[in-house]
């Protein structure tokens, strides 16, 4: 697995914005990611597969990004009377997310449970499923921006906010059709994903996409918000009520 690749607020000046596309999208606690572009059936999954993520058609282009035009709201569980948290997440049934690879999607780490997390996918998945990022440790989920992306990756939107609370920009592969906004769930949030059923609530993120004319080299990326340090974080096993 490879930490998150970011890149600070003052390498993100763009120019000639061109064709946005815009909306705003309700997100459910049970959007599972991993069915993204019917990548599996829904009841394949264990603890059950929730409901197919949001899906969003991207217009064609090069040099596009991704940000939330306001930061996302709403609130979710991921158990019944379970604790609450926003799309940044919190300690829902365990303090991180630690999920496998399923399908030529990637895996996904984060310090929290129940984040909101994206997804871009082209014509097809791809051939295998990328490197699985890291979104743990304290400041990970505090870039700014994001380039470098794969398709079939996982990665952490949140509130779309990050240091200083700038807007955070996610750079989309030139080959994505696709994005998807869902949920990364399992079993303790660690494993095999599924477990969506017992999940509650709904966040909504209005979005913007772009097209700019300069992208950042993913060599930049590299540069990291200020303050990051590892952080280590005991897991525990997700006490959840199964159907």
């Amino acid at each position: 697995m490879r930490k998150l690749l970011a890149i600070s607020g003052a390498l993100l000046v763009c120019s000639s914005v061109l064709g946005a596309q815009s909306g705003t999208a309700a997100v459910l606690s049970t959007d599972n990611i991993y069915a993204a572009a019917g990548n599996a059936a829904l009841g394949s999954f264990g603890g059950g597969g929730g409901t197919a993520p949001v899906s969003i058609g991207l217009n064609a282009g090069t040099g596009r990004v991704l940000s939330l035009t306001s930061a996302a709201t709403g609130s979710w569980t991921c158990t019944f009377g379970g604790d609450l948290s926003g799309p940044d997440g919190g300690p829902c049934a365990g303090p991180n997310t630690n999920i496998d690879a399923l399908n030529k999607i990637s895996g996904y780490k984060a310090t929290n449970t129940m984040t909101l997390v994206g997804l871009f996918l082209g014509a097809s998945l791809p051939g295998s499923a990328p490197a699985t990022l890291d979104f743990t440790g304290a400041g990970a989920e505090s870039f700014c921006g994001m380039s470098g992306l794969s398709l079939g990756q996982v990665f952490f939107i949140g509130d779309g906010r990050g240091f200083a609370n700038c807007t955070q920009q996610f750079f989309v592969p030139d080959a994505a059709t696709q994005f998807y906004f869902g949920v990364a769930d399992a079993f303790g949030f660690t494993g095999t994903p599924g477990f969506y059923d017992d999940n509650s609530g709904t966040v909504s993120a209005s979005y913007s996409i772009s097209s700019v004319s300069t992208v950042p080299e993913p060599s930049t990326t590299a540069l990291l918000a200020a303050g990051m340090a590892a952080l280590v974080m005991a897991g525990r096993r997700r006490q959840r009520r199964q159907t």
